[in-house]
């Protein structure tokens, strides 16, 4: 008997594998094919095609181009955190860990554009708004994490980190929109020192005066 269950247990196992893998390879053709076609031209079979599958095939996977769309973005979250905390795990100080945050997440978006035009257009339609607003809240948190990081090691002082997370955040928005939209010429890290600077200039703390 426990023989039979070991080998029931990895058939599961390896069924979940593949399982995933699936999705993952149904994932990255639809952000081929939503970045070439379009979203609102983009149909199931095109995905499907796109994947090598059949369209009946990717319906055992999702239910529909709506769902495709949430998990895509969903995916981009999880790949952009797991970014986050491995290039600010090999720094060290605040104003780096700040700077090194900024940038893997204006490289991010760089080089997946077709993700974030996803988010600029069908992000804010009404049945995906809700999902949108959960990622940039979640951005924001980061950010304001990193802020409190700071203040607890004594390197910055702030009156509302709050307010500040959201206009950093704001910053490295409109630093990617503009990328996308190609107005002006500036790349990743040149951003992220400008909104660096920015940070840092709202520093309220003081360094103690040195007794003579």
């Amino acid at each position: 008997m426990p023989a039979v269950a070991s080998s029931l247990s990895a058939r599961v196992r390896r069924n979940e594998a593949l399982s995933e893998i699936r999705t993952g390879e149904i994932l990255t053709a639809a952000t081929r094919v939503f970045g070439r076609k379009g979203y609102e031209a983009t149909r199931a079979e095109d995905i499907a095609a796109a994947a090598g599958i059949a369209k009946g095939t990717l319906y055992l996977y999702f239910d529909s181009k709506e769902a495709i769309y949430s998990a895509t973005v969903s995916r981009a979250c999880r790949e952009l955190r797991a970014e986050l905390e491995r290039h600010t795990a090999q720094v060290t100080g605040f104003q780096e860990k700040l700077r090194t945050a900024l940038q893997v997440r204006l490289e991010y978006w760089t080089e997946n554009q077709s993700i974030y035009r996803l988010l600029l257009t069908v992000g804010r339609e009404q049945k995906h708004r809700r999902q949108t607003a959960d990622f940039l809240r979640a951005a924001q948190r980061d950010y304001k994490t990193l802020l409190q990081d700071g203040v607890d090691a004594g390197e910055f002082a702030c009156d509302d980190l709050e307010q500040l997370a959201w206009a950093t955040l704001d910053l490295v928005r409109g630093a990617s929109e503009r990328r996308i939209d190609k107005l002006g010429e500036s790349d990743p890290r040149q951003d992220a020192l400008r909104i660096t600077a920015f940070v840092l200039a709202q520093n309220t703390r003081r360094p103690s005066s040195r007794k003579r």
